[in-house]
């Protein structure tokens, strides 16, 4: 599961030019940022070296920034990275997670805006739907 959110977040970074951290705060913490968070412990479904199972991942992205428009602006360009269409297709880069294909991305849910001391954060779910690659 680490690795699989370890994937996301490189991904998520190297998209969003911002900072992503995997459970805690990227080391490079300048606002905005996001965090990936694990939702479920496992992958569900069949084992993923089954030539022919698919199987589900469930995740948090947390954009966090210091006002309220820093932590939209990031969960916005989360929401893109991660559900936008490229040439009007769904992107299946196998390197995204594991070896697997992202073959289906869901909005799962959105927690709106939380307003803490010194940062305001918008936690969101999404759910990939995975195949072998």
């Amino acid at each position: 599961m680490l690795t699989a959110l370890t994937d996301v977040a490189t991904f998520l970074a190297t998209e969003t030019e911002r900072p992503v951290g995997v459970v805690d705060m990227p080391d490079a913490a300048t606002v905005p940022y996001a965090i990936v968070y694990p939702v479920d412990d496992v992958l569900s479904g069949p084992p993923l070296w089954d030539p022919f199972a698919d199987t589900e991942f469930t995740f948090q992205v947390t954009s966090v920034g210091e006002r309220w428009d820093q932590a939209r602006w990031m969960a916005d360009r989360v929401r893109r990275v991660l559900l936008d269409r490229v040439n009007g297709e769904f992107f299946d880069d196998p390197g995204l997670v594991g070896n697997a294909l992202v073959i289906n991305r869901d909005f799962v849910d959105a927690g709106g805006v939380i307003e803490g001391d010194s940062v305001v954060s918008i936690p969101e779910r999404f759910l990939f739907h995975l195949t072998p690659s």
